[in-house]
């Protein structure tokens, strides 16, 4: 088997591993492995990859201090309703967001709420 080499790594929201994953015909099959990843993204995922993308550009616009791009992520693929969820996923950084910030973020996600 050839070694494989990482050219570029990025993170991706449930939605876009869903699209990435999906066979591109019906004689395509998955490994076991990807299958469940499949699985597992379309059960889980809340958005589709193109209201993802879009999330993610309007997450980034706030230019929100120590917001990471795993931060959005995060913040994508678990859409949190709460402000309390919100905060949990910064805590697991040991992030701190300022209150007014928190706000802009929850406002943004409440327009993709479905």
């Amino acid at each position: 088997m050839p070694e494989l080499k990482i050219i570029k790594s990025r993170m991706i929201g449930l939605g876009e591993i869903a699209e990435i994953l999906k066979p591109k015909n019906k004689k395509e099959e998955l490994q076991p492995i990807q299958q469940k990843a499949m699985d597992h993204s379309i059960k889980f995922s809340k958005l589709n990859k193109s209201q993802e993308l879009k999330l993610t550009e309007e997450l980034k616009s706030l230019e929100v201090p120590r917001m990471t791009a795993e931060h959005i992520v995060t913040i994508v693929s678990l859409m949190p309703r709460a402000i309390s969820e919100l905060k949990t996923i910064f805590a697991g950084t040991k992030t701190t967001i300022a209150p007014e910030n928190i706000d802009k973020i929850q406002q943004t996600l409440s327009k993709y709420e479905k």
